[in-house]
């Protein structure tokens, strides 16, 4: 491996745990909405779609709707980098 790319994957673990700490943030989130609306405590996948929709049109979530887009963007634009900068030998 190569020295330079010690930052790469370093930023990489980073933007993998916002993106995932963000995750399961809003996984839980549409779950409590899901199930405030049905009144169950475990709702079932059309719950979860209508409780999705509701999630994503709550300007309160706003806000962690952008850091998780921004830091799948990090991923994604770093796996790039990573791959062009350090390709396999």
């Amino acid at each position: 491996m190569d020295i330079l790319a010690l930052p790469f994957f370093s930023l990489q673990g980073v933007a993998f745990l916002i993106w995932a700490i963000c995750s399961f943030r809003a996984l839980f989130q549409i779950r409590a909405i899901a199930a405030a609306e049905t009144g169950s405590i475990n709702p079932g996948p059309f719950s979860f779609l209508s409780a999705l929709r509701v999630w994503m049109r709550d300007p309160a979530t706003r806000t962690l709707r952008i850091v998780w887009l921004v830091a799948f963007a990090a991923i994604v634009v770093n796996t790039a980098l990573i791959a062009t900068r350090a390709p396999l030998q």
